[in-house]
């Protein structure tokens, strides 16, 4: 229903139990029946989840934040320059815009309301190294490590291309570094998970963990995150007696090096109580919808909120 309401290419989403890495359920609209193979079937045949890589749009911001926080090169109630929406630093041929202008903005609201003003700005106080291997933490340009075959592991920009502001710039706010979807759960399964990073599963089989953030860090993140929900870009992700939060973001997609009317969006957040904690994640593919319905905030948040509603449904959580 989701895809044929946007005009999507194919949309996905998969729900992680965020302690033991175990994945629930993962799904696509793009399917087929595997005893009756047609010609039209075989695109759909790959593993999306772990084969189509794309540039992930603003749900890299809060990856971005978490390693300034990381590095004590932030602190969230300190006021930037929003630049009234528009801001062209001298390292750029175009302006960096947001599409809420803010004439200052506090750190951690530059998550809330998705600011590539703000979040470019901060990113600038990292070293090339403090980034990079950041990023390599989180799993990025690495296989994920889910027992699925022949995964993607995208790519990141080079150590030296983050000599540059322009290039630690745009990958603060997602463009230039290509991800798959599984990769962005797993990253994002670090926040709700006190900053261990778990490898997500499907089988019953052993994973593996390690911390990449400091409990603290991640907490912060989580409270953060939470205000996304509460007051920002995911207002339709709340559900009363659960705790939801998350983050947005939608990306231009690039065809021909020039980026089209067509989007990529996305929302990856949790979905926790007292006893269960959940990372769930949905992603919206070459969506057509028209203004503003190929934004995350009309798309895959209310998507997320409804696979909240069944799991709720279906007891898995809000008791």
């Amino acid at each position: 229903n989701a895809k044929s309401l946007y005009n999507a290419k194919e949309v996905m989403a998969a729900v992680m139990d965020s302690k033991s890495g175990k994945i629930l359920a993962i799904a696509t609209s793009n399917r087929y029946d595997p005893l009756h193979i047609r010609k039209k079937d075989i695109p759909n045949m790959k593993i999306s989840a772990i084969r189509y890589l794309f540039e992930p749009g603003s749900v890299m911001k809060p990856i971005t934040f978490a390693i300034l926080l990381e590095h004590n090169k932030v602190n969230p109630f300190e006021v930037l320059n929003g630049y009234n929406g528009k801001w062209k630093p001298k390292w750029r041929k175009t302006p960096i815009r947001d599409d809420d202008p803010f004439a200052w903005i506090s750190a951690e609201n530059v998550l809330v309301y998705s600011s590539n003003i703000g979040i470019s700005q901060l990113a600038l106080r990292l070293t090339p190294q403090e980034f990079y291997q950041g990023l390599k933490e989180f799993g990025f340009s690495k296989y994920s490590g889910i027992d699925l075959p022949y995964e993607l592991k995208g790519v990141i920009r080079s150590l030296r291309e983050y000599l540059y502001p322009i290039y630690k710039s745009t990958t603060a706010y997602g463009y230039g570094i290509m991800v798959n979807f599984i990769q962005l759960l797993k990253a994002y399964n670090v926040f709700n998970n006190n900053g261990i990073a778990i490898t997500p599963k499907i089988a019953d089989v052993k994973t593996t963990s390690k911390r990449v953030l400091s409990a603290k860090v991640a907490n912060e993140m989580l409270r953060i995150l939470r205000k996304v929900v509460l007051k920002g870009t995911a207002k339709k992700a709340y559900i009363k007696g659960i705790f939801t939060a998350g983050k947005t973001g939608t990306a231009h997609i690039s065809i021909k090096n020039k980026y089209k009317k067509i989007y990529n969006s996305s929302f990856f957040g949790f979905a926790n109580d007292k006893s269960h904690k959940y990372t769930i994640g949905v992603s919206f593919f070459d969506i057509k919808a028209p203004f503003p319905n190929y934004f995350a905030s009309q798309s895959a948040v209310p998507l997320f909120k409804k696979i909240v509603i069944i799991m709720r449904d279906e007891k898995l959580i809000g008791e």
